[in-house]
C-alpha cells in the first residue's frame, strides 16, 4: 500500500503514539521493547486505509494489537525472560508477520 504524504504522516503519528503508551505499561512490568522502522512500516501497510482517518484510526489500532501487542504478550507469558530484558520485534522471514525475540545486544566497545 503506498500513502500520500500527509496520510503517512498521520499513520506514523498515531502508531508513535501507541508505541510510547505499550512502552510505559511495559516500564511498569520492568520490560523494555525495540522497534524498527521496518516493524513500523509493516504496521502501517497492515493497518493504514486511504479511507476517512476514523476508520483508519481503527484499523491501525487492530494492526497494532494483532502484530506486536499479541505477540508480545504470548512471548512474555510462554517463554519467561527475565525481569529488565530488552526485547525486540522483528518481520518472520517471510516477511507476513511478527514476531518477538530477545534483543541482542550491540557492544560498541572497539578493542585494538
Amino acid at each position: 500500500m503506498v500513502f500520500s504524504s500527509p496520510e503517512q504522516e498521520e499513520i506514523f503519528k498515531r502508531l508513535d503514539i501507541s508505541l510510547n503508551d505499550l512502552h510505559r505499561r511495559l516500564a511498569t512490568i520492568n520490560f523494555f521493547l525495540v522497534v524498527g522502522e521496518e516493524v513500523k512500516k509493516f504496521i502501517a501497510e497492515k493497518g493504514g486505509s486511504n479511507l476517512n482517518i476514523e476508520v483508519s484510526r481503527y484499523f491501525l489500532n487492530r494492526a497494532f494489537k494483532r502484530y506486536l501487542e499479541d505477540p508480545l504478550v504470548e512471548f512474555i507469558l510462554n517463554d519467561y525472560p527475565q525481569e529488565g530484558t530488552l526485547l525486540e520485534a522483528v518481520l518472520t522471514d517471510e516477511k507476513d508477520n511478527l514476531r518477538i525475540v530477545l534483543a541482542k545486544e550491540v557492544n560498541t566497545d572497539v578493542k585494538e
